[in-house]
């Protein structure tokens, strides 16, 4: 009889500790190995989708859940599995159904499990935001990477009443990002960890009249720095604060986007791709083939040179739009920084593309080596215009 009681006790035991070995990670909020297959916690779907709303690269080693715009049951998109790379997050018909860009904003799975309830109040505490676009005609192909940096313990709270979305880079324009603050926002938390970090904001705005995100970065106007791109240095070893409006009110600076603007109109029968060798080129709104009678607006980024400024011109060579088996070359020419440029392509179907004669279809200047006139100069960018609320 006590032989019997003895293995019923161990029996029982052993099912306990299973329990415990099974459940104690999501008890104390350990981080998954990366390398298990994600699996759903019975509300928060891990997959990785296709096709996706958009993609992203979680640098950071914990399990993350996404929102479109706010932190609320309605706006939940899907979950981000720790470490993962190149994971397609959900695309919920009644979060994507047009064209535009949006917050996505990210908490912590352990967050998300405390807050259930009341979603709402993480809305200030999330763990990180990042500036993102939806496509509703194009692939959506773009990566954005969630950093490494982010989610630590020490908070630096931006101040944003401009019109302006906000990307929060390090060490350069063109750095990782680390957050995002939306126009007008009075109190918007960015956790990071303990660092030195010399930070770069760069502003977004779509167009929806262009189809087209721009990205321009303030420059000093004036003093040792000027031309340079604006920055502002954080020692973070305990929480801070950045008044981005303060950049327009109290540092003299001007817009640039670091780069041209090159337009192609496809006025051919036939959709067409723009490729800079044998890579195919995507618009900033995630589009790649270039319908038929229709422009699409491309950006041709310039190299930064070592003291921080952008080249004024840039040689622009390598180019060359057309069907997949007929690419036809773009000729080189010389780029000014902040100007646009227009392509003419046309024929009847893909084995009949050309280009046309630009200062023919519009008021342009050639600016092709050989003379050919199928790259046309066209006006400077108006950056502060473009950025005016309503504009678009």
């Amino acid at each position: 009889m006590k032989k019997k009681v003895w293995l019923f006790g161990l029996s029982l035991a052993s099912i306990i500790i299973g329990l415990l070995l099974t459940g104690c990670r999501e008890w104390f909020d350990v981080d998954p190995d990366p390398n298990e297959e994600p699996k759903s916690n019975g509300e928060i779907d891990y997959s990785s989708f296709s096709p996706a709303s958009i993609y992203v690269k979680n640098n950071t080693g914990k399990k993350l859940v996404a929102f479109k715009g706010t932190i609320a049951a309605d706006t939940l998109i899907s979950g981000v599995p720790a470490s993962a790379g190149n994971h397609g997050l959900k695309l919920v018909s009644s979060l994507f159904q047009t064209t535009s860009d949006f917050a996505l904003v990210l908490i912590t799975e352990a967050q998300y499990l405390a807050h259930r309830a009341d979603l709402e109040t993480l809305e200030n505490e999330p763990f990180t935001r990042i500036y993102a676009f939806y496509n509703s005609e194009g692939t959506n192909d773009t990566v954005y990477e969630i950093s490494s940096k982010v989610g630590g313990g020490t908070k630096l709270t931006l101040h944003n009443n401009t019109a302006y979305n906000v990307e929060v880079h390090r060490n350069s324009p063109s750095g990782e990002v680390l957050g995002y603050v939306s126009p007008y926002t009075m109190e918007s938390k960015l956790f990071l960890q303990a660092d030195d970090y010399i930070l770069f904001p760069v502003f977004k705005k779509f167009s929806k009249k262009d189809n087209e995100i721009y990205s321009t970065v303030p420059k000093f106007q004036a003093g040792g720095m000027e031309n340079k791109p604006y920055f502002q240095e954080f020692a973070l070893d305990e929480d801070q604060a950045w008044n981005l409006t303060q950049i327009f009110t109290q540092n003299p600076f001007t817009l640039s986007t670091g780069g041209a603007q090159l337009i192609i109109h496809n006025i051919s029968s036939t959709a067409v791709r723009f490729n800079k060798g044998n890579t195919e080129l995507l618009t900033t709104t995630g589009l790649k083939g270039i319908k038929g009678a229709t422009t699409q607006a491309y950006t041709i980024d310039f190299p930064k040179n070592p003291d921080g400024t952008y080249a004024p011109t840039q040689l622009v060579a390598g180019y060359s739009v057309g069907s997949t088996a007929n690419p036809i070359s773009i000729p080189e020419f010389i780029a000014k920084v902040d100007t646009t440029y227009h392509v003419y392509i046309g024929g009847t179907n893909a084995s009949t593309l050309e280009l046309r004669d630009a200062t023919l279809e519009g008021t342009y200047t050639d600016v092709t080596t050989g003379g050919t006139k199928s790259v046309g100069e066209g006006a400077a960018l108006d950056l502060e215009k473009i950025f005016e609320e309503g504009n678009l």
